[in-house]
């Protein structure tokens, strides 16, 4: 686990929310006390087989569903920065597996990422988007997932995306 990831993390469920509008997002602090967590700092080798790297250079913006993701320093709330994320690489013989969560930095940041650490694409990639919404999105939004959905080859789409009746995400990604 980064280091960072203990830090205090919320979404912004905006104004609607009333005094529920910040809602922490983060992981359980006790977790950080449990024995088998080791806590790293950047990009880290576990074995000959698993990796883990991170982005310290974002090289697309966040896509718009993460914007209202954010931590709370000194009692503000300011955007996050993802710089508790990390993705994991399984070298398997001639193959390399990229794997993400939610790819919160954007996939095509991570695949960029990726790209300049390793010289090369992964042979496939698992991650989720992070590009649901429960509102309909708005001209620039679908443009957004279809310009991201036109550069991807090879992936495994998983949890944060979700199939409603007439998303992008299940048009686009299912």
């Amino acid at each position: 686990m980064q280091e960072l990831a203990g830090e205090d993390y919320y979404a912004n469920d905006g104004t609607d929310a009333g005094d529920k509008r910040y809602r922490y997002i983060g992981i359980d602090k006790d977790i950080l006390s449990l024995p088998q967590i080791r806590r790293v700092q950047g990009d880290h080798s576990i074995d000959d087989e698993l990796e883990l790297f991170m982005i310290t250079e974002r090289s697309h913006k966040i896509p718009f569903t993460n914007k209202r993701l954010l931590i709370r320093e000194n009692g503000e709330y300011i955007r996050d920065e993802f710089r508790h994320e990390h993705y994991l690489v399984i070298h398997e013989g001639d193959k390399r597996i990229l794997m993400s969560g939610c790819a919160h930095n954007g996939i095509l940041s991570i695949l960029d990422a990726y790209y300049k650490k390793y010289v090369s694409y992964p042979d496939v990639v698992i991650s989720g988007f992070h590009l649901m919404k429960k509102t309909e999105y708005t001209e620039e939004e679908l443009r957004e997932v279809t310009d991201i959905g036109n550069e991807l080859k090879n992936c495994i789409v998983h949890q944060c995306v979700g199939k409603r009746e007439g998303s992008a995400n299940g048009t686009l990604f299912s």
